[in-house]
């Protein structure tokens, strides 16, 4: 298995079309391929688990870098202790399948792999330091290749994680993105020459970097398209171009006779967003709704906030969040998370479970719908998704209540309606590419017929992966792929 991180589909159709990809061609042609359909409104953080896990982030329980605390207002980091779910490989390992993996991101280091595993060396928004087991391959790798260039939060090497300059280095970035993937392939040939594998899974993130800061030099219709086009405009095809090349490579290495699958998990487009605007527009939204007394209340939470522990020696954030009915919670940029304040579940609910929930969500869903630009009408919200409609586990008080999914096609300076009057902020200037929801896959191998497969589930691909190796998952919500496991 290969995983090109966020590596956009209508790129790879475009470019498999005009034959910058061959070797993607060449396994499309003898193989199997479809879309892949990952977490609605949600990235990379919830995508990731739900490939490796094959269930729900109601299940699995992640749905972003920070994490919702059951029974508490606190958004700590995202823990590994908090993951609620097995890996596949671990059932894998159980069986005595000998397994290698290499930076599949957002997954924990597994204690009981039959095998080897690297873990957070070269993956965009790596949770920890590079890890392994065993142990001293993490030392041996960093030893070698060094460590990340691109994507080091809290260093000068955050390169992925910087908002948008107009002066920027790209080829030195490009440059960098290229010799990040020639390392892990020739980690990865090293690796496979080991011994034969039952399952070989490696994840290179460099078109998910490419993808976050590359986007308007690609999209003529970014508001960021340099006028005068330039060498740069085709640093996005050079870097899945040479993705490609070390997919060959690793073709060859592995051989015909093995069953190969190439996947994404999600895609990327211009990166618009109002989540800087959210919570100003939500707390509109509640003054509207609340008595004088609530208001009152509401008015105290902010001094509150505003004033923190300086003053009031407490977090003023806990606090503000335990007056409201409803607050934003961090998430990514493709779409806007809101949680409501409910009794029974939120330390100090103020909502009541039920036909008094319901008719909350129903209310503030219809309000978000009315949003648009106060300059040209444009509506702001494409779509309003209830979690609990659309997630389905134990676990889904870890998750917020509604996503909020912004219109993609301009900025989102200011939001308007009849509600809330008119909000204002500045361009929060972020990465010209964000994420958006579901990713492709191609397949190939003994038994795999041509053809196109449609589109499945993100979660799917873990139980075919099982099914080919002859040791079925139990409990899961993806299923066999019929076109990968005739």
């Amino acid at each position: 298995m290969i995983g090109f991180d966020a590596a956009e589909y209508r790129l790879i159709e475009q470019w498999v079309r005009e034959g910058d990809l061959p070797h993607l061609k060449l396994l499309r042609d003898r193989g199997v391929h479809g879309r892949l359909q990952s977490p609605i409104a949600m990235g990379d953080d919830a995508a990731w688990p739900s490939f490796y896990t094959a269930v729900s982030p109601a299940k699995h329980g992640r749905y972003f870098y920070h994490s919702i605390r059951p029974h508490s207002y606190r958004l700590p980091f995202w823990s590994d202790s908090d993951l609620c779910a097995e890996p596949f490989w671990d059932t894998l390992s159980r069986l005595g399948k000998r397994i290698a993996l290499i930076d599949v991101p957002k997954s924990p280091l597994s204690a009981s792999i039959n095998g080897l595993q690297l873990a957070d060396w070269r993956v965009h928004g790596r949770d920890h330091l590079p890890c392994s087991h065993p142990p001293e391959l993490a030392h041996e790798v960093l030893a070698r290749f060094g460590d990340d260039m691109t994507d080091r939060l809290g260093t000068e090497h955050a390169l992925c994680g910087h908002g948008y300059r107009q002066t920027y280095d790209y080829p030195g970035f490009v440059g960098k993105l290229l010799k990040g993937i020639d390392d892990k392939l020739a980690l990865s040939i090293e690796w496979l020459k080991r011994e034969p594998w039952d399952l070989f899974l490696v994840v290179f993130k460099e078109a998910h970097c490419a993808g976050h800061k590359l986007w308007h030099l690609h999209d003529a219709a970014h508001r960021s398209h340099p006028q005068q086009g330039g060498a740069d405009v085709d640093a996005m095809k050079r870097v899945y171009q040479a993705l490609d090349s070390a997919l060959g490579e690793l073709l060859v290495q592995a051989g015909t006779q093995t069953s190969v699958i190439v996947f994404s998990d999600l895609g990327m487009a211009g990166n618009f967003t109002a989540n800087h605007l959210l919570d100003r527009i939500l707390l509109r939204l509640e003054w509207a709704q609340r008595n004088w007394w609530g208001r009152c209340r509401l008015a105290w939470g902010r001094f509150k906030l505003a004033t923190g522990a300086r003053l009031l020696g407490k977090d003023g954030t806990n606090f503000e969040r335990s007056t409201r009915c409803y607050f934003d919670v961090v998430h990514g940029e493709q779409a806007g998370a809101v949680r409501f304040n409910v009794l029974g579940r939120d330390p100090k609910g103020l909502i009541a479970p039920g036909a008094p929930l319901q008719a909350q969500i129903e209310w503030l869903s219809a309000a978000l719908m009315e949003l648009e630009d106060p300059e040209t009408g444009r509506k702001l919200v494409n779509d309003i998704v209830r979690t609990d409609q659309a997630f389905h586990g134990d676990h889904h008080d870890r998750l917020p209540d509604l996503l909020v999914v912004w219109d993609r096609s301009a900025p989102i300076l200011a939001a308007c309606s009849p509600r809330i009057g008119t909000i204002r902020a500045p361009d929060p200037e972020l990465r010209t590419g964000g994420h958006v929801s579901d990713g492709w896959f191609v397949a190939s191998g003994p038994g795999i017929s041509p053809g196109a497969a449609g589109t499945v589930s993100l979660m799917d691909l873990a139980p075919s992966v099982a099914e080919l190796l002859g040791a079925p998952l139990n409990g899961v919500d993806g299923q066999p792929i019929p076109e990968l496991c005739r």
